[in-house]
């Protein structure tokens, strides 16, 4: 099972907002200089992995990451079956992979979404917004120099694309966040996060699904990446299928 063609034109259409797209036979290769700490914005995109080769995609990418600052060589493949060769190929070059399962939504799930917590969306991007930001994104493992580019990507390439975030917040203290893109038909639920001590309280399912009825309404079809099983189950309940499997490898410089 693997649907990503909806996924694939969205993160194709962000792909476009960056500095540096090179199509490829296979794909494409983008960089920014802008951001070189951010492998999601300096890497190599592997849309059909029929017969590609990791010295293919290294000839395209290795100058465009040389160029761009950036010093680890990053691939994401939306076709993880016709890519067998391929991953086989960073396997043994010892490639460090994350698998996320794409998850598009099907319809609501059974479960009651979170009641008690307001969802509010952000109606002002201002310092304190990125202030905000900064100081929850280390719960997705996001730091030090990869957060401040992170940052000004987000403040550079995803505003103007029309990223909208969501908070719900207990006290006046924020209990967690998170953010929705659409585009050309698409929608993505991107950076869900609660706060450690919020947590388990059905902050995220009150954000997921205040995120998918206004992913809804701007779009026809609306997905999410999970990479672990809590999330997936999570996921499952509130009405989300799985579409497929985006594989990312990371090597070394080379």
């Amino acid at each position: 099972m693997n649907d990503l063609a909806p996924l694939l034109r969205l993160f194709t259409a962000l792909d476009e907002r960056l500095v540096r797209v090179q199509p490829t036979p296979w794909g494409a290769v983008v960089t920014d200089p802008r951001y070189p700490a951010i492998h999601d914005v300096n890497y190599a995109r592997v849309d059909d992995g029929s017969g590609v080769t990791l010295a293919d995609v290294e000839a395209a990418l290795v100058p465009a990451l040389h160029a761009s600052g950036a010093s680890q060589l990053h691939m994401a493949t939306f076709d993880p079956v016709g890519s067998r060769p391929l991953l086989d190929e960073l396997e043994a070059a010892r490639a460090r992979f994350t698998y996320d399962t794409a998850m598009r939504f099907a319809g609501p799930g059974p479960e009651p979404p979170g009641a008690g917590h307001i969802v509010e969306e952000i109606d002002r991007i201002d310092d304190a917004f990125w202030a905000e930001q900064r100081a929850v994104l280390p719960e997705l493992d996001i730091r030090g120099d990869v957060l401040e580019q992170y940052l000004d990507w987000q403040r550079d390439v995803l505003v103007p694309f029309g990223k909208r975030w969501f908070v719900v917040r207990e006290q006046g203290r924020l209990a967690g966040t998170g953010a929705l893109v659409a585009h050309d038909g698409v929608a993505y639920v991107d950076d869900v996060v609660t706060v450690p001590d919020a947590r388990r309280r059905g902050v995220a399912r009150a954000l997921v699904t205040r995120i998918v009825s206004e992913g809804l309404r701007a779009a026809e079809e609306v997905f999410l990446l999970a990479d672990e099983p809590d999330p997936i189950r999570l996921y499952g309940r509130l009405g989300f299928v799985e579409a497929g499997l985006v594989i990312g490898a990371v090597l070394a410089s080379r």
